[in-house]
């Protein structure tokens, strides 16, 4: 597709402030316990990221740099509440990926496919979602073929499932204390 500077300014300006907004909405949510806005901010979140995707394609490594195409990543990944739209991202990351492997960072295919099948109710293939029980103990969720999990995860350019999990409770531990 060809873009003229200007326009394609404009859509990565765009997907910078979504970001930015969601990480607000988020840091409220955390301290308030109360999600509502930070959903909101989500669905209409997709609906433009969507808008986006719809006229100029997915935002990849080339089209808007590494930054950008993060971003737009990032915004699908909470795009909870439009699965679909979740699913057609995954799908045209991975084409994406295919036609060119520096064009989509490998890692958010994993965490978005992550997310899509804990979304439909299936279990994870890279130990990337997790809740938090009654107990207040960050866990994953229920992840697909434990034997291999690290092997997938290496392939995938993340870091051995263990030290994650370690990394995401020390995180999630100083969230929760902020």
């Amino acid at each position: 597709m060809a873009y003229t500077i200007s326009s394609m300014k404009r859509w990565q300006d765009q997907i910078k402030y979504l970001v930015k907004a969601d990480r607000k909405e988020h840091t409220i949510a955390t301290k308030s316990g109360d999600w509502t806005q930070w959903k909101e901010r989500a669905r209409e979140n997709a609906m433009i990221l969507k808008k986006i995707v719809r006229k100029h394609g997915w935002p990849t490594v080339s089209t808007v740099g590494k930054r950008v195409s993060h971003d737009a990543w990032f915004i699908a990944q909470h795009s909870d509440a439009d699965q679909d739209f979740q699913q057609t991202v995954l799908k045209a990351m991975k084409d994406s990926f295919a036609k060119n492997q520096k064009d989509v960072l490998k890692e958010n295919i994993a965490f978005l496919e992550d997310r899509v099948l804990v979304n439909r109710g299936r279990k994870q293939l890279y130990g990337s979602q997790f809740y938090v029980n009654k107990k207040g103990e960050l866990v994953p969720r229920p992840i697909r073929d434990l034997a291999r999990l690290d092997q997938r995860r290496k392939d995938y350019h993340l870091p051995p499932f263990n030290e994650y999990l370690e990394s995401a409770k020390e995180y999630s531990s100083k969230r929760s204390g902020e």
